[in-house]
């Protein structure tokens, strides 16, 4: 009995031992089949760290073996000793292949999604960078929509811009939807889209596409009406487009073209491509803004330099000169032409007529308005060289339909006889020139005002004619307004305080030069200001 019971555990061992080793043959082949052993042979004279490998897998495996043995040592206590190291190496066997395969299967699926993170950053980068290219807020919301449609395959793509109230419709891909759809700036879209610090895409349908999605805690009415609302535009993805704590957008994403559902990578980019969003539509912004000016300013630019060219054609004043009057004038324009023009022109009987006009308005306007002005005035100057009233009114008369609707012109007109003493003139809304004359008791001024109103301003009575007798030592100063209210560093004017004592303090000097140096001052008082008004100055100095 007892030989047969030792025949038969030898032979259970022989079957053990038999099928252990047809296990370690076929683990043998399937290990060696698909390898080529190599061996390498290096002889150097310097030291090298060999390669590092991982040390996880075959701890792993070695922890996985031990623990396999264990649970078969315990589960097989009444086995021989035989059996149970027969059962230890077959179980353990059996763990390496299965861990061996695993390990197989789990790094190619953790490869397999390393290279669709790095295929879909891929996606984000270039995207993003298409979008970082636009300078306009339109297109490159239009581009937005587009790079959704395409990359993620919706069926369509809206984009909504908030408005005062409401975010409405301002960008679609391929069209905008059959009905007219806005959402409230109170509503509970807008409400869930803002939670939390970082605002992240809504899923509004099951990913099946079948059945909406419980989005909101919110009143079960509002939500079921909002519900119906993005229903009404096929919508299943939100995606906010976020500023700051701000919602200026949001993205509305209809279902995917072949019928899945948005995965994590899905909305990574298009929360990438609104975040991107945001950055362009701001720089596009700045870019318009700067654009806008930089045209506005090249047109006042342009304008301006119009404006010199047209001023080239105005006639430079007469040179003559007169026994008994020493007179000069002079103009000073820095960057902004203006509308100030003076003319000194030759009459009949040995007398000057002088003018000095002031055209508001745009500069290359005004200098256009300067040339025709003082052609009329040179005609006229001849024809009525005894009577400025009549010149003044046959002047305004031959502007007539040209001067409707724009600015009025001031004008100042005075004549001086030779021989006479006496300075006939006429104010039409100019700043009043100065009669400088000193007295005993100290230097008078007389503002020679008479006149009227400018040039344009209706209805106008009758205009009167001013005279004035000057003599020897007295001085008459005929400005552009631009002169006394010349601003200077700290935004305070010249003023006509200066304007007097600067004049008196070169009274010796000739009409010329006290012209030229009286302009130098108020220019040094500016801080050599360029985009000062122009300055404008006539002396009159009787001999």
């Amino acid at each position: 009995m007892n030989a047969g019971l030792d025949f038969l555990q030898r032979l259970a061992l022989l079957v053990w031992l038999a099928v252990l080793l047809l296990f370690l043959s076929s683990l043998t082949a399937f290990f060696f089949a698909s390898r080529r052993v190599r061996l390498d042979i290096t002889v150097s004279w310097y030291r090298h760290r060999p390669l590092g490998r991982t040390t996880l897998r075959p701890l792993l495996l070695t922890v996985a073996v031990a623990i396999v043995c264990a649970l078969l040592v315990q589960i097989s206590p009444l086995e021989t000793p035989t059996m149970r190291i027969a059962l230890v190496l077959v179980g353990a066997g059996v763990t390496w292949v299965s861990f061996d395969w695993s390990w197989k299967q789990l790094t190619a699926w953790v490869n397999h999604q390393a290279e669709e993170n790095l295929a879909w950053r891929d996606r984000t980068h270039s995207a993003v960078e298409e979008l970082r290219r636009q300078f306009n807020a339109g297109i490159a919301r239009q581009t937005a929509c587009r790079l959704l449609h395409e990359v993620l395959g919706a069926h369509h793509v809206y984009f909504y811009t908030r408005s005062a109230d409401s975010f409405t419709l301002s960008a679609a891909v391929p069209s905008a939807p059959e009905s007219d759809v806005s959402f409230s700036r109170a509503s509970l879209l807008r409400q869930e889209l803002t939670n939390g610090h970082t605002y992240r895409c809504l899923r509004v349908m099951e990913p099946n596409g079948q059945s909406r999605r419980i989005w909101s805690k919110g009143m079960p009415a509002r939500l079921e009406a909002e519900q119906s609302l993005l229903a009404s535009v096929e919508a299943h993805l939100v995606v906010p487009v976020q500023d700051g704590a701000a919602l200026p957008g949001l993205i509305i994403l209809g279902p995917r073209q072949g019928g899945e559902g948005y995965s994590c990578e899905h909305l990574h980019f298009a929360e990438a491509i609104a975040r991107q969003l945001v950055s362009t539509t701001a720089v596009a912004e700045l870019a318009h803004a700067a654009m806008a000016e930089a045209t506005a300013s090249a047109a006042v630019d342009a304008a301006r330099q119009a404006a010199r060219t047209t001023r080239t054609h105005l006639t430079p004043p007469d040179r003559f000169e007169l026994p008994d009057l020493d007179f000069a004038a002079e103009y000073w324009m820095g960057d902004n032409p203006g509308g100030a023009f003076y003319d000194i022109v030759s009459v009949p009987n040995r007398a000057a007529a002088f003018f000095l006009a002031e055209v508001p308005g745009p500069d290359e306007e005004a200098a256009v308005r300067l040339v025709q002005l003082q052609a009329l005035l040179r005609t006229r100057a001849r024809a009525y060289t005894e009577d400025l009233a009549e010149l003044l009114e046959s002047t305004q008369r031959a502007l007539g339909a040209s001067a409707v609707g724009r600015p009025p012109v001031g004008l100042f007109c005075a004549r001086y006889v030779a021989g006479s003493g006496k300075l006939q003139y006429l104010n039409a809304g100019v700043y009043p020139p100065l009669l400088i004359r000193r007295t005993s008791e100290g230097a008078e001024i007389t503002r020679l005002a008479c006149g009227g109103p400018p040039i344009g301003v209706g209805p106008e009575g009758p205009r009167q004619v001013g005279e004035v007798e000057i003599h020897s030592g007295d001085l008459v100063a005929i400005s552009s307004a631009g002169l006394a209210q010349a601003p200077g560093p700290e935004c305070e004017v010249w003023g006509e305080p200066r304007y007097i004592d600067t004049v008196q303090s070169w009274e010796s000097q000739r009409a010329r030069d006290i012209a030229h140096l009286t302009l130098h001052s108020v220019h040094e008082f500016t801080g050599k200001n360029m985009l000062a008004p122009p300055r404008l100055l006539i002396i009159l100095r009787p001999n």
